[in-house]
């Protein structure tokens, strides 16, 4: 940056990225991108990204991987092992002076890394905080192994890709990862300007609800077999501020144009106000779920089932 530059909008920001998950290196990343600093922890050995392929040539082996050095570009990084008392000492230290925390460890290496979310969110109320996972840390498929490609699988992408009479592609990059990442991050800067007046907050983050999610329009009309109307899919996070002040008109003004509004993991409260909102559309079909069945909650949407 030149003299007289502007300073990055996250100057100052002190961010802490914690497991090899990619959807959290990802997230880390753009904050490191608008000037945040960010310390990445990475396990005894390193990050395994590091030695994957494709590699780039003329580099030292472990820091030749080029979906590493894509993912991690910018961040500082210190290698601590839970296993001793220096290096937890070390953790406890960073966990205490960062602003935002992105952990995509499991829950027996948070465990045995003695991180417990809710001790830090009490000793910091402005902290803000984003738990990554393949899967989340509820529901059928909590605590599974993933990839991306099975989370690609699992959230539709797939069947989108290829010849239409072929088998269905997979793409060698970390599409579901991204989508998680963008999710998580635009969670996490939004808490940020009122985390002194509000607190921060925390998120749970599941790579393949989000990309499913994402591709939910495409994959309904897919599944229903039409074309040519939208939905609105919108979760608990994004339902708060779409209800919230003076953005509740506009939210359904968009909604009322749509053939479908499809909600999931709702509170009670935000279910009846969408519920309320979807009454006075008469057209419009909504479906709530928790997650759970996320796929079929959308088809239903599509082919008619109403509330």
């Amino acid at each position: 940056m030149s003299a007289g530059s502007p300073r990055p909008p996250m100057s100052g920001l002190r961010v802490l990225e914690i497991g090899t998950l990619p959807a959290g290196a990802l997230c880390a990343r753009l904050f490191a991108d608008f000037g945040a600093e960010v310390v990445k922890v990475e396990p005894p050995g390193g990050d395994p990204a590091r030695l994957a392929s494709p590699r780039i040539q003329g580099l030292a082996p472990e820091m030749a991987g080029a979906a590493f050095a894509a993912m991690n570009f910018g961040k500082r990084s210190v290698v601590l092992s839970p296993q001793v008392a220096a290096d937890r000492s070390s953790l406890a230290r960073l966990l205490a002076a960062a602003d935002v925390i992105i952990d995509s460890l499991d829950p027996a290496e948070r465990a045995a890394a003695g991180i417990d979310h809710e001790a830090l969110r009490r000793a910091r109320p402005g902290l803000s905080l984003a738990d990554l996972s393949w899967f989340g840390r509820s529901g059928p498929y909590a605590g599974w192994r993933g990839t991306d490609s099975v989370c690609r699988a699992l959230g539709g992408q797939v069947q989108l890709i290829g010849p239409a009479e072929g088998p269905p592609l997979v793409l060698p990059d970390h599409q579901s990862s991204v989508v998680a990442a963008l999710s998580a991050f635009i969670a996490l800067a939004a808490s940020l300007p009122g985390r002194d007046r509000a607190g921060g907050g925390a998120w749970e983050v599941s790579v393949r609800e989000q990309l499913t999610k994402c591709l939910a329009e495409v994959n309904a009309e897919k599944a229903a077999g039409t074309g040519g109307e939208s939905s609105v899919i919108i979760d608990g996070f994004g339902l708060t501020f779409a209800l919230s002040a003076d953005l509740a008109p506009a939210f359904w003004e968009l909604g009322s144009q749509c053939a479908a509004v499809i909600c999931c993991r709702v509170s009670p409260l935000q279910k009846a106000l969408v519920t309320g909102l979807v009454k006075k559309a008469g057209r419009v079909t909504l479906a709530i779920g928790d997650g759970a069945n996320d796929v079929g909650m959308i088809q239903a949407a599509h082919i008619g089932v109403g509330i």
